[in-house]
């Protein structure tokens, strides 16, 4: 089993995440010493038949927000966890389910969350109102193609890893906007960064 990514969350859990054999949660983790003989864990995994289950076994991305809010990012896309009910759902848009695969989820100081794909750009999803925007090479960004786990957020900045260099997108200025269409990227205040030794940067 191969663990890709560890998280602590303010309930005294550490979450572990695989690629194939779903996610772990280890309870009390303060309370562990040296001496203790077992752990307090659990396994959760796609059982197929509960829809409050994980939607798949291949979990890329483990993320707490700034309100405490858990996110899983998967290869069928995103589970929120529910602490009271110690389950998950999966986000649906206009009853569909957001099946893209994820490669990286990051949220923003309004508590937006970015969502980077295997191919298809970069979404922001409002959770207010469970809308979701599309970003895409069109739109100004580096690439449609973002890396496994490849993120970061230093204040107003998110960085995203892509086949084409770092993404790097400053959210100071952005509002979700209040549109039925995709808003056009260029208009926002978006900084591209590409890391080419060949290439120069391309402020955007």
């Amino acid at each position: 089993m191969c663990i890709r990514d560890r998280l602590y969350d303010q309930h005294d859990n550490i979450w572990a995440n695989t690629v194939g054999n779903g996610l772990y949660k280890i309870s009390g983790v303060s309370q562990i010493s040296s001496e203790s003989d077992q752990l307090n864990f659990q396994h959760y995994t796609n059982t197929g038949v509960n829809e409050n289950s994980l939607n798949s076994d291949v979990v890329t991305d483990i993320h707490l927000d700034r309100e405490g809010a858990l996110w899983i990012g998967s290869d069928f896309g995103i589970n929120s966890y529910d602490y009271k009910s110690n389950s998950f759902s999966t986000i649906r848009i206009n009853n569909q389910i957001f099946d893209k695969k994820i490669m990286a989820l990051e949220t923003d100081k309004n508590g937006l969350l970015w969502i980077a794909t295997i191919g298809d750009g970069i979404y922001v999803y409002n959770k207010k109102n469970n809308q979701i925007l599309n970003y895409r090479a069109a739109d100004g960004l580096a690439s449609n193609a973002c890396l496994f786990t490849s993120s970061a957020v230093d204040k107003d900045k998110l960085f995203f890893g892509t086949d084409a260099g770092v993404q790097i997108i400053n959210t100071a200025n952005y509002s979700y906007p209040k549109v039925t269409v995709k808003p056009d990227l260029t208009k926002l205040n978006v900084l591209l960064s590409l890391i080419h030794i060949s290439e120069p940067t391309r402020p955007y």
